[in-house]
């Protein structure tokens, strides 16, 4: 898979980030790793990203909250949201805010490599 997409990833667990940025550097996606949402929110600011990618639970600035404000400041960015728990719920909650995709952890990382470079290939081609 061959494309020049930039993710950033928001994870407070440092193995997370580093897990997500090897695989999808592998798979050739530029990636950018932040370990809150608050951080991540000024690198919106001063870079341009196709995706977002963004847990469920941090600190500070939890996931949900994150994707609200991440919608309201960019209405069109892809973002896919790792959770844990009810995934039924939580996406029930969050489709009002505009999310992609939620990928329920565990997950296989080429896999999900995967399903953003579709969702993303399928969404410049509309």
């Amino acid at each position: 898979m061959s494309n020049n997409y930039k993710i950033l990833c928001v994870d407070d667990e440092k193995d997370i980030n580093d897990m997500l940025r090897d695989a999808f550097e592998l798979e050739d996606f530029s990636v950018t790793c932040s370990d809150n949402a608050e951080e991540a929110l000024t690198l919106l600011g001063s870079d341009q990203f196709d995706v977002i990618i963004s847990d469920q639970c941090m600190p500070g600035l939890d996931g949900h909250e994150f994707l609200k404000k991440v919608k309201s400041l960019m209405p069109e960015m892809p973002l896919f949201y790792l959770c844990t728990g009810n995934r039924s719920l939580i996406k029930e909650d969050l489709s009002q805010y505009g999310l992609t995709s939620m990928v329920e952890k565990p997950y296989d990382v080429f896999d999900f490599a995967e399903l953003i470079n579709k969702k993303l290939t399928n969404m410049k081609s509309s």
